[in-house]
């Protein structure tokens, strides 16, 4: 045999069926190339909701007996890295790969994207998975076997992530749709952050509430004038009691509780940095104007067509801290990548007893809270349940959670490779950032009140302002023809009925976002009655909407 042959899959006969040599190794039993496979598949005890990766299946030996013992929602993933492996898989099993036998072969090229596609919008397994379940199918899946280990961990981190964000939709999505809308229809008095984008010449200060905030606040001079100074919401309230004007501050909360944290603030920040699914109240009262961006909070057909139009502004990756949604914005503000951006109070981390920095929000509630017979209210942090002791940037012992820890490491993968990017805390979980030392680089910065920033004016407002019109004119009248169907359709034709209903649910998944079975629109009575209702409830919306 050629060094060639060595390099190329090749069939071997046994006496019990063909084995594959490839890289001087069999890829099965020499003496019976399908009896592991079999025994494998056959002790097998598969939970509905399973999706199973046949890892290198090669010839497709225990293809068809699982396939047959698969529960009525469980698929299989056919993978193979190797290509040549691939081209041998597909010439000999094709029959065995289509959707009847539960069963599809994905080649070496899919597979980067497909943990990321697997619950998309248009992806027919969307929300059908609950688990991962991996199987090697030959010994080709050691050929490979640190790829197949981290697609593995891609899975299931793609199907965790997604039955989370189903929990939080359930919970919140409502709340989200509201804000939403009523965030659209005050577009018409403020602007889309677009018009601010590469506006900024100066250094950027991003400040979140962490403890590494102190170094900013106890700073001998005021830095107002020599930073351009973008807040977390919960910081701002710190930086009023040291009367320090920021420049922006993040509202990402949904929730009316954090307008407290901005009560007697909006003189102290210039502009609130809002998402479209913030609360609109909170958003109001934090600057004194507000710029809107689009937080995709999940994807859908409505958002997407709402985007269509031009009527939503500048989308920002739904990063799940407000501190990274700063960060991210003020990459987008700077005028180019030559202007510095500094980090400070995102620590992702605290110590026992001191969540946050002084002075700001939480850290003012904790206080306002302690009596007597509840002295040690912020310890309980330190030692809930979730929580673990690491080393922060100078070796010292931390607290972290295991959410707070995920968002340090989303930080380090998210902007690896921004340029001029870097790191002014004292503590905190480590970023991977060059470090710069406050009181050096405050030193070198002269103060700069007169920076160029372009004015966030749409010279075509009214036009703006129609096309939002136009858009709640358009769903109070298809709301309104949903309702008459749903109401006084039952002598149409169940057949038309059906369609109409289907299309008119296709671009409003907003009606049953928040339903804990709405992954999809549905046909079912119980569906519907609960469409009726959620229809009035937007109706009243969008018609208050209207006349504002």
């Amino acid at each position: 045999m050629s060094e060639n042959d060595n390099d190329k899959p090749c069939l071997v006969e046994t006496g019990r069926g063909f084995s594959v040599k490839y890289k001087d190794r069999l890829l099965y039993s020499k003496y019976d190339p399908q009896k592991n496979i079999l025994q494998t598949v056959q002790s097998l005890k598969i939970l509905p909701g399973t999706l199973i990766l046949a890892l290198s299946p090669c010839l497709g030996y225990g293809l068809g007996e699982l396939s047959e013992k698969l529960p009525e929602d469980c698929f299989i993933f056919a993978v193979e890295r190797d290509e040549k492996l691939f081209y041998l898989t597909e010439i000999n099993c094709a029959e065995k790969y289509n959707k009847e036998k539960k069963c599809i072969l994905f080649s070496p090229e899919q597979l980067d994207e497909l943990p990321a596609l697997l619950n998309g919008l248009t992806s027919p397994f969307r929300g059908k998975f609950k688990r991962v379940l991996r199987i090697a199918f030959s010994a080709g899946a050691f050929l490979n076997e640190k790829f197949y280990t981290f697609f593995y961990s891609a899975m299931q981190k793609s199907i965790a992530q997604f039955w989370k964000n189903r929990i939080t939709l359930v919970k919140f999505g409502k709340r989200y749709s509201r804000n939403f809308f009523r965030n659209i229809s005050a577009l018409k008095e403020n602007y889309k952050i677009d018009g601010l984008f590469k506006s900024v010449s100066k250094p950027i200060l991003v400040c979140g509430a962490g403890e590494s905030l102190e170094i900013i606040l106890s700073a001998e001079k005021n830095v107002s004038g020599k930073f351009y100074i973008i807040a977390v919401d919960a910081a701002l309230r710190a930086f009023k009691a040291k009367n320090i004007h920021v420049d922006a501050v993040v509202c990402e909360e949904s929730q009316i509780a954090i307008s407290k944290a901005f009560i007697g603030c909006r003189q102290y920040a210039d502009r609130a940095f809002a998402s479209l699914s913030s609360c609109p109240e909170a958003a109001s009262t934090a600057g004194k104007s507000t710029a809107f961006y689009t937080t995709v909070f999940d994807e859908r057909n409505f958002l997407k067509q709402i985007s269509a139009s031009s009527i939503l502004p500048a989308a920002v990756p739904p990063l799940g801290s407000v501190g990274l949604t700063a960060v991210y914005l003020s990459l987008c503000l700077r005028a180019s990548n030559e202007v510095p951006v500094y980090i400070t109070g995102l620590d992702f981390s605290f110590s026992p007893g001191k969540t946050h920095a002084k002075e700001t929000f939480p850290s003012a509630q904790n206080l306002l809270e302690l009596n007597r017979l509840n002295s040690k209210k912020s310890y309980a942090s330190a030692f809930s349940a979730g929580t673990s002791t690491v080393s922060d940037i100078n070796g010292r012992k931390t607290v972290t959670t295991v959410a707070l820890n995920g968002y340090a490491e989303l930080f380090k993968q998210f902007f690896c490779n921004a340029r001029n990017l870097f790191d002014l805390r004292n503590c905190g979980l480590p970023l991977n950032l060059p470090n710069a030392d406050f009181t050096t680089v405050s030193e070198h910065l002269s103060n700069e009140n007169s920076f160029s920033c372009k004015q966030p004016v749409s010279p075509e407002k009214n036009a703006e302002n129609e096309k939002i019109s136009r858009f709640f004119r358009d769903e109070i009248s298809a709301l309104e023809e949903l309702k008459d169907i749903l109401s006084n359709g039952q002598n149409e034709d169940s057949r038309t009925r059906n369609e109409r209903i289907k299309k008119l649910l296709e671009c409003r998944e907003y009606l049953y976002l928040h339903f804990p079975d709405g992954i999809s629109s549905s046909l079912d009575i119980g569906f519907l009655k609960r469409i009726r209702a959620e229809t009035d409830y937007f109706l009243k919306l969008f018609n208050q909407l209207r006349c504002l």
